[in-house]
């Protein structure tokens, strides 16, 4: 007896596709605008103001009112001082035993002395005011705007397969033959 023994193994085909990521991007943007501060400074000159009035009347240049009344009192006390020598030659001429003649009286005032004086002027310091003004500072601040525009992630995403089959069936297949068919 004899066995003949045929078999086939089993075959599997596998199928494969490959998962699959595609990503698009667009990358974020940053927007910065600036606006620069400032500062703004205002000054006044500061003013200074010299009052020499009183340095001028030392020199006799006085301000118009000044010198009205001024030389208005001189005028006065001259005339007074003038009426009164006058009245005195007067009287001194109507005196008969006072033996004084208009000669004489024209000799005296041809006799007079000068008086000089010698002085440092001006006698009086200037008056000096300042005026001084603050200085205004006026800040300004700055802006800083930022704008963000986000950046986007596109995804394609394609899952990978893996497909099993039997491709080819498996058997074994077993036979016996007895001996009178077997041939030499």
């Amino acid at each position: 007896m004899q066995i003949n023994i045929n078999q086939q193994f089993a075959q599997i085909g596998i199928n494969t596709t490959k998962p699959f990521l595609g990503l698009n991007t667009v990358q974020p943007q940053l927007q910065i605008n600036t606006q620069k501060p400032e500062v703004q400074i205002q000054k006044q000159q500061p003013k200074v103001h010299i009052d020499q009035s009183q340095c001028f009347a030392d020199f006799n240049k006085r301000a118009p009112i000044e010198f009205v009344n001024y030389h208005s009192q001189k005028a006065k006390s001259s005339g007074i001082q003038a009426i009164g020598k006058i009245a005195a030659e007067g009287d001194m001429l109507a005196k008969i035993e006072g033996n004084i003649t208009v000669q004489d009286l024209a000799k005296r005032a041809m006799d007079t002395q000068k008086d000089f004086n010698v002085e440092a002027i001006p006698k009086q310091r200037p008056n000096i005011n300042f005026e001084k003004h603050p200085v205004e500072i006026i800040p300004q601040k700055g802006t800083l705007d930022i704008n963000i525009n986000q950046g986007t992630i596109q995804q394609d995403f394609q899952w990978g397969k893996v497909d099993i089959y039997l491709n080819q069936k498996n058997y074994l297949e077993i036979n016996f033959i007895p001996k009178k068919q077997i041939t030499a």
